[in-house]
């Protein structure tokens, strides 16, 4: 992101998006709403390629991590990020 700051807000996009109807890691293209989800999905498609196996996370876990992330990019200075703890 720090090369592509719009990225920031396609990432929340994206998490918002697919979490419509549970967070699944799958979005319908057809569907005109989701126009231009396809920059971020493509950013992350490395990423998921890399991790979806290898470290057991599933392509909605990338996506979700990525708006977090994009959250805590948009408001640098804030000191209040979304901790991710372990519960389990």
């Amino acid at each position: 992101m720090e090369n592509d700051e719009d990225l920031a807000p396609k990432f929340v996009r994206l998490g918002f998006h697919d979490c419509i109807g549970g967070c699944d890691g799958c979005v319908n293209m057809l569907d005109l709403d989701n126009a231009g989800l396809d920059i971020p999905i493509e950013a992350l498609s490395p990423i998921v390629n890399t991790y979806e196996s290898e470290a057991g996370l599933s392509r909605a876990d990338i996506w979700a991590l990525a708006a977090i992330t994009g959250s805590n990019f948009a408001h640098p200075d804030s000191d209040s990020f979304f901790v991710l703890n372990e519960i389990g």
